[in-house]
């Protein structure tokens, strides 16, 4: 696929270049927090440039007690 070709996710067309750059983002985005309501208005903030959603949540491992937490928020409460 070529940068100007266009892909439909959900309702939003977004250019290769415009998800490319979103996921760059959001790369940059996880890796530069530790709090985790600014992780969740980050990813949100990234995936809102290519998708629309109502809801997000994410699941984080921790390998030393061996368990996944997650955390959710609705749209209404990120940015």
């Amino acid at each position: 696929m070529n940068q100007s070709e266009s892909i439909m996710i959900g309702t939003m067309a977004a250019s290769a270049n415009e998800i490319y750059e979103a996921v760059l983002s959001l790369s940059r985005s996880i890796a530069g927090r530790t709090d985790l309501e600014a992780l969740l208005a980050g990813v949100s903030e990234s995936l809102r440039r290519i998708v629309s959603f109502d809801h997000l949540g994410l699941i984080l491992h921790d390998p030393t007690a061996a368990q996944c937490r997650g955390i959710f928020s609705m749209s209404q409460a990120i940015p």
